[in-house]
């Protein structure tokens, strides 16, 4: 006696959940997720000005470099701490 092939043949078919209906649903929401993301960068403003490009940190305009190196031995202590 031969086994049934239709329990595995259910498993792809449209109408019974299975891998086939899980398979199409994401499919279907990958596509939507990308047409949003592509739509909202095609549609969105693109207006680069020097306000815009300027860093901002609590209102106050920033003068001078933002690194700040530290000294060699603050990384050593900082280490022992951790250690």
């Amino acid at each position: 006696m031969e086994p049934d092939p239709r329990p595995v043949l259910d498993m792809f078919s449209p109408w019974e959940p299975g891998i086939f209906s899980l398979a199409l649903f994401a499919l279907i929401i990958v596509a939507m997720m990308g047409a949003i993301l592509w739509l909202t960068a095609w549609i969105g403003e693109k207006k680069e000005t020097a306000e815009k490009l300027r860093a901002y940190e609590a209102g106050i305009i920033p003068t001078g470099s933002a690194r700040f190196s530290y000294p060699v031995p603050f990384y050593l202590i900082a280490t022992f701490f951790l250690l």
